[in-house]
């Protein structure tokens, strides 16, 4: 793999290098033809630079490309040939359409990268039936906009007799009417995804707000709820509901 590698470089390299000498011939000449023999040598190491993932040499040919279209209209404007003023402005227009697409995405995981580090981690609030509670044990924490953000296990399960440690447990009678927030934050949830045991299997609901109500026939059990934030942001947590009901 390796080896395969450096040879594509050394290959680019020398077509790179072949370009070069073939466009300062074509400069001192002033002759399309020679500008045209440069690209032809040009054309597979940009073929290759653009398969290839190696973001410096991304760069480098995309600097490379602005000063071949530069030139190339310097050219078709000094031989006065509105045929060869098209021409330039297509390798203009085929530049936008390659590379700007390709900046867009480095600038934008650029930009979700240094939000990823500025961004403080979500303290979840639930209020169930007017009692609030912060919940520390998030899981899953990651944002959709990245490749690693993964749906990990999203079943709710039934709590035993004893109080479970990490679980925020709430003991209510009736309907659970339930609101979450988080503390200390200005973002904005997006969605939630709420998973929980009934008449033995597991249901989801997908609510696009911050309230939501469980039935008072569901099991003892530890509640699982997935956020989905406005910037792509994404935890889970669970939280224990106590009504009697015991499976």
């Amino acid at each position: 793999m390796w080896l395969m590698l450096y040879f594509l470089i050394f290959c680019i390299c020398i077509l790179s290098l072949m370009s070069f000498g073939w466009f300062i011939y074509a400069y001192k000449k002033k002759s399309w033809k020679y500008t045209i023999v440069a690209l032809l040598f040009y054309l597979p190491m940009t073929i290759t630079l653009i398969n290839i993932p190696l973001e410096p040499y991304l760069y480098l040919l995309s600097l490379w490309n602005l000063v071949i279209i530069v030139y190339c209209l310097i050219l078709a404007f000094q031989v006065k040939s509105k045929k060869k003023i098209v021409i330039s402005f297509l390798l203009l227009i085929l530049f936008s359409t390659v590379f700007i697409p390709i900046y867009s995405k480095v600038i934008k995981h650029e930009m979700l990268l240094h939000k990823i580090e500025n961004t403080e981690t979500p303290v979840p609030l639930i209020t169930v039936n007017s009692k609030t509670t912060s919940v520390k044990g998030i899981f899953s924490l990651c944002w959709e906009a990245t490749d690693s953000c993964i749906e990990g296990n999203n079943k709710p399960y039934l709590l035993p007799i004893d109080p479970l440690d990490g679980i925020k447990e709430f003991k209510i009678k009736g309907k659970a009417k339930i609101h979450i927030g988080l503390k200390n934050s200005s973002r904005k949830i997006k969605n939630l995804h709420v998973y929980y045991f009934e008449d033995k299997k597991v249901q989801k609901i997908t609510i696009k707000d911050t309230n939501f109500i469980l039935p008072s026939t569901i099991p003892e059990q530890a509640v699982r709820v997935t956020v989905e934030m406005e910037d792509t942001q994404k935890f889970s947590f669970n939280f224990g509901i106590r009504n009697g009901n015991r499976p």
